[in-house]
């Protein structure tokens, strides 16, 4: 997820928007970290992933020339807490210093267009941090709102802006684009593309089996910043999924540390490398779906039971001029490793998700309410209880 980085000021008038963040705290860290390395690396390349490009074969069984649009907006409220100090004057001393919650807001806009068997796709996330505003109506209006329509105009320029992260005191800012090309080899779809932050993205998928994979490659294509591999949705025919489903096997390596140098030599930055088995529609409307993590700790990683309407998962069919709504419920539990470079203790927290889309034809607009998210967990560790939501339009022309 693309996310834009914003200190929440709580009610302490001495904690203004001058007030500045301290420092080698853990809290500070995480901000960095995230602002740095998860929120617009992997966020960008995951949208892309997630919502640009097609699930299945679906785009072969329509026109063959058209137009992918999606938008989508992001907010994780509190997600972290991060020390703050005030050098006002008229301040009392014992005012000064507090420690206040940080939200995590941000937007991502895609792209995709195939003509024949050749293409090109663009993603972009832009982040924007500010001191939200300690009446909580206005914060929230903001996100709902404010956020959403400023974050266009950057989203549509990203390539002209370049790869660009600043966080001066309690602001902060990140704009991140990808773009590359699109080439159908009858056996795959294979994309080859350029982030502006980290390096070469490749990816490739199968449209008739499900196999994928994709990777960013850094520090001058010699390191693998982040990767997926493996089977999404395999069909094993309509008798057969009618009842047991879709399955979907794959592995995945998230960097949950900045590399490091030391004494000369690059360290690799520390990684959560999980195992994933999903049994998605059994019986047409429950999905079971659990992982494992191999590091940075060998446990189980999360486990999950969900409940949705039968249409649910045909998000790149259209409905012919109809208008179709779906929901999915879902809920499990999330078991996150200790993290020293956070000073976060892991240990075992529960999720719940609660999604709804409306279609009508080639157009869907899709919303998400989530607690304990176990991706958002993996990337932001004191998250854990926060509120987070998620809103994307989606349309093909």
């Amino acid at each position: 997820m693309m996310w834009l980085l914003t200190v929440a000021l709580a009610q302490n008038d001495c904690l203004s928007s001058d007030a500045l963040p301290v420092a080698g705290t853990t809290g500070y860290r995480n901000a960095l970290t995230a602002l740095r390395t998860n929120a617009v690396t992997y966020a960008a390349t995951a949208f892309a992933e997630r919502e640009v490009f097609p699930l299945r074969k679906e785009a072969r069984d329509e026109e063959e020339d058209h137009l992918v649009m999606v938008y989508e907006f992001n907010n994780l409220f509190t997600a972290t807490r991060t020390p703050m100090v005030s050098f006002r004057e008229d301040c009392p001393v014992d005012r000064r210093f507090a420690s206040h919650p940080v939200d995590l807001i941000g937007a991502n806009l895609g792209l995709m267009f195939r003509y024949k068997r050749v293409g090109g796709y663009y993603a972009a996330g832009f982040t924007l941090g500010a001191p939200s505003s300690r009446d909580t109506f206005q914060r929230y209006a903001g996100a709902l709102a404010g956020y959403p329509m400023a974050s266009v105009g950057p989203l549509m320029v990203a390539p002209l802006l370049g790869n660009r992260m600043a966080l001066t005191g309690n602001s902060a800012m990140a704009i991140d684009s990808l773009g590359g090309v699109v080439i159908d080899a009858e056996v795959a779809e294979v994309r080859v593309g350029w982030t502006a932050t980290s390096g070469l993205h490749l990816s490739a998928a199968d449209p008739l089996f499900g196999l994928y994979a994709n990777t960013v490659l850094g520090d001058r294509l010699t390191e693998v910043t982040q990767f997926e591999l493996g089977a999404r949705r395999f069909d094993p025919g309509k008798k057969v999924s009618d009842t047991a489903g879709h399955t979907s096997l794959f592995g995945r390596g998230l960097p949950l540390t900045e590399p490091e140098e030391e004494e000369g030599e690059r360290l690799s930055p520390e990684r959560l490398l999980t195992g994933h088995l999903v049994q998605d529609s059994i019986g047409g409307i429950v999905d079971l779906a659990g992982a494992y993590a191999l590091a940075p700790t060998p446990q189980l990683f999360e486990g999950r039971v969900g409940l949705h309407s039968r249409g649910y998962h045909d998000r790149t069919q259209g409905t012919g001029g109809a208008f179709r709504t779906d929901y999915l419920i879902q809920g499990g539990v999330v078991q996150l490793p200790d993290q020293w470079y956070y000073g976060v203790e892991g240990g075992r927290h529960p999720q719940v998700r609660a999604e709804f889309q409306g279609t009508f034809d080639t157009l869907q607009v899709h919303a998400t309410a989530m607690i304990n998210d176990p991706e958002v967990l993996a990337l932001f560790p004191f998250a854990v209880g926060a509120f987070h939501y998620r809103l994307s339009v989606r349309g093909r022309l």
